[in-house]
């Protein structure tokens, strides 16, 4: 009895690089050990930059990828 094997679908791994990325971005975004800002005590607290917004974005492009490849499979 052959074994049916399935293929990677390529959507779908771009999606789920495209969604590890944002979530590596969100982590450091929401944690910011790198930044101090003058008006408040928490990093936390300070607003987000270009950069920041960017790298969520795309890990929520990731997840609409991701969406549409498991919709064709």
């Amino acid at each position: 009895m052959a074994a049916s094997r399935r293929r990677a679908n390529p959507l779908g791994l771009i999606g789920m690089g495209l969604m590890a990325l944002g979530v590596v971005g969100l982590v450091l975004g929401l944690l910011q050990p790198w930044r101090t800002c003058g008006d408040d005590i928490i990093a936390a607290a300070c607003p987000a930059t270009g950069t920041e917004l960017g790298v969520m974005i795309v890990g929520l492009a990731g997840f609409v990828v991701m969406f549409f490849a498991l919709r064709r499979s």
